[in-house]
Order: structure tokens, then C-alpha cells, then sequence
């Protein structure tokens, strides 16, 4: 009885430690979210300036626009791109004259 009841009490020991774990992943995760959705504000292609259009039509020929970003403070635009042969996901951040910044 006595190897039973401290089996019983290691098991819910190493489940609470899992479960701490996993918590405090999710909201380090949570929180990275939000900075970055503060930071740049969804737009269409429309909203933006000519030069920075026409930056962006420069990529289509290889990549398929995912989505856009526009952080008004800085003036850039954040462009995700999916490659068109699948090998992956590429975000470029332009600034107001429609170049690439590093």
C-alpha cells in the first residue's frame, strides 16, 4: 500500500511540473503576438504608396503576397511573401520609397 500511494504522489508531481512548463510557454508565445500586431497595422495594397506598389509587384513573379503590414511611425510596410515553389515563407520590411530595408 505504501509503494502505491508514493507512486500515486510522484506521478501527480512530474504532472504538475509539465503542466507550469507548458503554461508559461504559451504565454512568453502570447505575448510576442501581441507586440508584433501593435507594431505594424494590417492594410490593403491600395492603402500604400506608388513606389511602394510597384516595389511589391516586383516580387510576384516568385513569391504570392501573404499579407500586409504598415507601421505609420516608421512609415515602412511589412510584406510576408510565400514562395511560389514552396520552399518557404520571406518577410521584407520596405520604407516609404519602396526599398528593401536590412
Amino acid at each position: 500500500m505504501k509503494k502505491v500511494l508514493v507512486a500515486v504522489a510522484l506521478m501527480m508531481s512530474v504532472g504538475s511540473v509539465f503542466s507550469v512548463q507548458s503554461s508559461a510557454v504559451e504565454s512568453a508565445a502570447s505575448v510576442v503576438m501581441t507586440e508584433q500586431d501593435d507594431t505594424y497595422k494590417t492594410v490593403t495594397l491600395d492603402q500604400l504608396s506608388a513606389p511602394v506598389q510597384e516595389a511589391i509587384k516586383g516580387y510576384e513573379e516568385a513569391y504570392t503576397v501573404k499579407s500586409l503590414g504598415y507601421n505609420e511611425e516608421n512609415k515602412q510596410t511589412q510584406v510576408t511573401l510565400t514562395a511560389k515553389d514552396e520552399s518557404g515563407d520571406k518577410v521584407v520590411i520596405l520604407d516609404s520609397e519602396g526599398k528593401e530595408i536590412q
